[in-house]
């Protein structure tokens, strides 16, 4: 089982190619993050990568990102969530991490208990 997952923390501009070169090479796990702002050019790497590689799964592929602490103080986590999954082109994500706590204790906690439903 692969341990390592691919971080997606690039340039806007060499987001897709990154992504593409990390499918090619062979991982199956991947990083995310709203806060990058480059999960929609991520999403048209995932979409062309199982459009050109039709025999492959999405289950075989595990994808996680991450809701930014200012989703979480605004109370808007399902919010993120949809436009995550949006500009991902995915149906379902595999993880979805908060990505720096509140500093408020309380929405962090609503944060989560929303990341668990």
């Amino acid at each position: 089982m692969q341990k390592t997952y691919f971080g997606t923390m690039t340039k806007l501009e060499d987001t897709y190619e990154a992504v593409m070169h990390a499918f090619q090479a062979g991982y199956q796990k991947f990083d995310f993050a709203e806060v990058y702002h480059n999960q929609s050019e991520i999403g048209r790497a995932i979409t062309d990568w199982f459009k050109q590689n039709p025999n492959l799964k999405r289950e075989s592929y595990f994808f996680q990102s991450k809701v930014w602490v200012e989703d979480i103080d605004k109370h808007d986590v399902d919010q993120a969530i949809e436009k995550i999954l949006q500009d991902l082109k995915l149906e379902y994500i595999d993880s979805l991490l908060v990505h720096r706590p509140s500093f408020n204790l309380e929405n962090s906690l609503e944060a989560y208990k929303k990341l668990l439903e």
